[in-house]
C-alpha cells in the first residue's frame, strides 16, 4: 500500500467515524470499568483489613483466656496453699495435681517442686508417673521458679513431636513472699491452636504465633511449628519483636510474608505471656472476588464493544457509502458529465445536499447547452468570414477541370484515338483527378470545422489541429499579405486533443490577429514547454489594446471590431474551452504595437500515455 493511499484512508471520513464509534465504546468502559475495579479492590481490601485486625485481637483474646485461664488455676492454688502442702504426703499431693489436670484441659504434666527443686509430686496425661523423684534443679524452669520469676516461660517439642509450654509458677510464704518452692506446668499449644481456630472455620490466610523471642509456637498448620519454620522475615513479626506499633487505622499492611508471598499482614500482643498472635492472606486470594468482578467486567465490555462497534460499523458505512455516492457524483461533474443526477435516498442533511448539487448538475448542463449554441454561432460567423477564401480556393482547381473537360470535349470527336495514344488523354484525366481531390479536401475541412462539438469527439496531435486551421486560414494570410514564421521544437511533445475545440480556439485568435493586420505584417507562433506545460505563443504586429480594452477581452459580446464584423464571442469561447482543456489562456498586448496570446497546455503525467491525454 502506498503512502498516498495509507493517508487516504487514514485521513477518510469513514475511518473517522469507526474510530470515534469505537474510541467512544472503548474508552469509557475501559476507563469505567478500571476505576470500578479499582474501587472494588480498596473497598474489599480495606474491609478484609478491618476484618482482619477484629479477627486477630479477638484471637489473642481467646488465646490469653485459652492459656491464661488455666495457669490462673494454677496460680490460684499456689497462693491458697498452704506451707505444709509443700511437705505433706505425695498421695494428698498427686491427687490435689490430678484434679488440676482434669480441670485444665490443655495442662499435660504439672510437677509440685520444693525449695531446693527437688520433684515431689507429678501428674502427667501421657505417662505413668513412678514412686522416684526428679531432680529438676537443673532445668532452667526449675531456675527461674526458685528465683520467683512468674512471667518466664519457654517452648519446646517434647519426644512425642508435641510442642509444649513450660511455665514456673512460684509457692510464696504470705508473710515474707520468700519463695516455698511451686508448679512446673507443660501445657499443649497444638491443642489450644486447634481450640483457637476451631473458632474461626471460614477464616482466610493463616493464623499463627510467635513467642518473645520470634519464634514459631503455634500456627493451624501445625507441621510448620514441628519444622521450626522462621518466621521472623515476616513484618509483621519484625514490628512486635522491635515493638513498633503501626499508627491508628494502619495496622494492617502489605507487604512479602515469610515464605516470599505478599500478604496483607496484621498482628496483636498476648500481654500475659509476652506473645503474638499473626494473621496474614494472600493478597491474591483475598482479591480474588475483585479478580472474578474484573473477569466478568472484561467478558461484558468486551460483549459491549462488540455491539457498539458493530453498529458504529454499520451507521459509518451507511453514512460513508451516501458520502461516496456524493463524491462519485460531483467527480462526474467535474469531468463534465452532466447527463447522470446523484442518486437521492431519505429526507436527512445529505439528502438535501445531493438534491442541491442535482440543482447545481441542471444549471451547468442548462449552460453548457447555451455555451456551445454560442460556440456553435461563433462557428458559423467564422465560416462566414472563410467563405470568401474558401471559395476562391475552390474556383481555382474548378476552373483548371473546366478548362480541361471542355478542351477535351472539343477535340474527342476529331483526335480521340490520338490523344489515347499520346496519352494526352490520361494526363488531362490525371489533372482532373487533383484538381477535385483538392475541392474535397478543402470543403473536407470546412464540413470538418463547421460539425457540432458533440460529432468531433474525435482526437488529433496539436501540431495537426494547428496545420490545419492554418490550412483554412491559407488564402486570407495571401490576400492580406500577413507573413507566417512558426517557431515550434522538434522535440515538442506530442498531445492528444479534441479537435473541433482545439482548431476552434486556433482560428478565433489567428482571425483576431488578421483582422488586426489588414493591410499586412507578421504572426508568429513559437512552442516551448515550460514546467508541466506546453505554451503556444500566437503573436501579431496589429494596432493592439488599450489597457482599459485588454481588461474586458474576455466578457461575452465585448469587442473592439466595426460594428457587423466580430460577434464577442471568439475570446470567451477559447477561454471556456482552454479551461475544459485542463490549460489556460493568457493576453498581453500594447497599443500600437501588437497582441501576443498565450495557450497553455498541460503536459500529460508520469505514466500517463501522452496519445490520449485530453482536458474536457
Amino acid at each position: 500500500m502506498s503512502r498516498r493511499a495509507v493517508f487516504s484512508w487514514w485521513h477518510s471520513i469513514k475511518f473517522r467515524l469507526l474510530a470515534f464509534g469505537i474510541m467512544m465504546s472503548i474508552v469509557p468502559l475501559t476507563a469505567l470499568g478500571y476505576f470500578s475495579v479499582q474501587a472494588a479492590r480498596q473497598n474489599l481490601e480495606q474491609a478484609i483489613s478491618q476484618q482482619m485486625e477484629i479477627n486477630v485481637r479477638r484471637l489473642a483474646a481467646d488465646l490469653e483466656s485459652l492459656i491464661g485461664g488455666e495457669l490462673a488455676t494454677v496460680a490460684t492454688l499456689a497462693k491458697v496453699m498452704e506451707p505444709g502442702w509443700v511437705s505433706g504426703s505425695r498421695p494428698q499431693q498427686e491427687g490435689m495435681l490430678y484434679t488440676l489436670l482434669k480441670e485444665a484441659p490443655f495442662l499435660e504434666d504439672i510437677a509440685l517442686v520444693d525449695h531446693r527443686g527437688r520433684e515431689i509430686a507429678r501428674a502427667s496425661r501421657r505417662q505413668v508417673v513412678g514412686n522416684e523423684y526428679r531432680d529438676l534443679r537443673g532445668r532452667e524452669t526449675v531456675q527461674q521458679l526458685l528465683a520467683g520469676r512468674e512471667d518466664w516461660s519457654r517452648t519446646f517439642i517434647d519426644n512425642h513431636g508435641q510442642v509444649r509450654l513450660e511455665k514456673p509458677i512460684p509457692i510464696r510464704r504470705r508473710e515474707t513472699g520468700a519463695v516455698l518452692g511451686g508448679f512446673v506446668v507443660e501445657m499443649s499449644l497444638r491443642g489450644v491452636m486447634q481450640e483457637l481456630t476451631k473458632k474461626q472455620p471460614e477464616q482466610q490466610g493463616r493464623i499463627f504465633v510467635v513467642n518473645q523471642r520470634g519464634q514459631l509456637v503455634g500456627h493451624e498448620d501445625f507441621s510448620q511449628v514441628l519444622a521450626q519454620r522462621d518466621v521472623r522475615p515476616s513484618r509483621a513479626v519484625k514490628e512486635f519483636l522491635t515493638g513498633e506499633t503501626p499508627p491508628a487505622g494502619s495496622r494492617v499492611r502489605r507487604y512479602l510474608g515469610y515464605d516470599g508471598r505478599e500478604v496483607l499482614g496484621v498482628w496483636a500482643p498476648v500481654p500475659s505471656l509476652g506473645w503474638a498472635v499473626v494473621q496474614e492472606v494472600e493478597v491474591a486470594q483475598a482479591l480474588q472476588p475483585v479478580h472474578r468482578l474484573a473477569a466478568r467486567l472484561a467478558v461484558g465490555g468486551l460483549a459491549l464493544v462488540a455491539a457498539v462497534t458493530s453498529l458504529s460499523i454499520f451507521f459509518g458505512v451507511r453514512f460513508s457509502r451516501s458520502l461516496e455516492k456524493l463524491e462519485k457524483g460531483v467527480e462526474e461533474i467535474g469531468q463534465g458529465r452532466l447527463h447522470h443526477p446523484v442518486p437521492v435516498e431519505g429526507k436527512d442533511e445529505l439528502s438535501r445536499l445531493a438534491e442541491t448539487i442535482n440543482r447545481m448538475r441542471e444549471e451547468l448542463l442548462l449552460r453548457r447547452q447555451q455555451e456551445e449554441a454560442l460556440w456553435q454561432a461563433e462557428k458559423l460567423s467564422s465560416l462566414g468570414l472563410l467563405a470568401s477564401g474558401v471559395a476562391h480556393e475552390v474556383n481555382n482547381p474548378l476552373g483548371i477541370m473546366l478548362a480541361h473537360a471542355q478542351d477535351l470535349q472539343e477535340r474527342l470527336p476529331e483526335e480521340g484515338q490520338a490523344l489515347v495514344e499520346s496519352g494526352e488523354l490520361q494526363e488531362y484525366l490525371d489533372i482532373i483527378v487533383r484538381q477535385t481531390k483538392r475541392c474535397k479536401e478543402i470543403t473536407g475541412n470546412l464540413l470538418n470545422f463547421a460539425g457540432y462539438r458533440q460529432g468531433n469527439g474525435a482526437r488529433v496531435e496539436l501540431g495537426e489541429a494547428l496545420a490545419g486551421t492554418l490550412k483554412l486560414l491559407e488564402f486570407r494570410l495571401r490576400k492580406q499579405g500577413i507573413r507566417l514564421e512558426l517557431s515550434l521544437p522538434e522535440d515538442m511533445p506530442r498531445l492528444a486533443v479534441p479537435k473541433g475545440e482545439t482548431q476552434q480556439v486556433f482560428l478565433n485568435i489567428l482571425t483576431n490577429a488578421m483582422d488586426a493586420m489588414p493591410h499586412g505584417g507578421k504572426l508568429s507562433i513559437a512552442g516551448a514547454v515550460a514546467g508541466r506545460e506546453l505554451v503556444l505563443a500566437l503573436a501579431d504586429e496589429g494596432v493592439g489594446m488599450k489597457p482599459e480594452e485588454l481588461r474586458r477581452i474576455f466578457d461575452p459580446f465585448y469587442t473592439t471590431k466595426a460594428p457587423g464584423q466580430g460577434t464577442g464571442l471568439g475570446l470567451p469561447i477559447s477561454y471556456s474551452i482552454m479551461q475544459r482543456l485542463g490549460g489556460k489562456i493568457r493576453v498581453e498586448s500594447t497599443f500600437g504595437q501588437g497582441t501576443t496570446v498565450y495557450l497553455h497546455f498541460p503536459l500529460p503525467g508520469e505514466g500517463q500515455d501522452e496519445s490520449t491525454h485530453s482536458g474536457g
